[in-house]
């Protein structure tokens, strides 16, 4: 499965849209690796109930094998994604969801979240098929 970094799909509330996405551009022009996920995760304090940044945390964790980061953030952002009206976030959240379940040995929420995933999107630009 691939990472992929988002800057907006969209979902963010109209008063917080340009700020997040103009303050995560800036982000990922001036920083990369360690510094990236660490703005990222300065932003997602300052942006609590954005589920794009807790995609971007997580996909940068689980490609860091940080499993047990990755799911933290990642269980922050499930009722986001759940109330979700972005498919293209739902898409890329619940492939993160099965690939941090497939690195936690749960090949049965795997093959679910995939589902999800695929749900979302049936292009699955991400490769998220099991």
């Amino acid at each position: 499965m691939a990472f992929a970094l988002l800057v907006s799909c969209g979902g963010e509330k109209k008063s917080d849209a340009g700020n997040l996405t103009a303050e995560m551009e800036t982000l990922i022009k001036e920083k990369q690796g360690d510094d990236l996920l660490a703005g990222f995760m300065e932003l997602d304090r300052k942006y609590p109930d954005q589920l794009i940044l807790k995609i971007n945390i997580s996909g940068m964790m689980l490609a860091n094998n940080d499993i047990k980061g990755a799911g933290d953030y990642l269980k922050q952002g499930l009722p986001l994604a759940k109330n979700s009206k972005d498919n293209g976030e739902k898409y890329v959240f619940y492939t993160n969801m099965a690939q941090y379940s497939f690195k936690n040995q749960d090949p049965n929420k795997s093959i679910e979240y995939a589902n999800e995933a695929l749900a979302a999107d049936k292009n699955d630009s991400l490769g998220v098929r099991l």
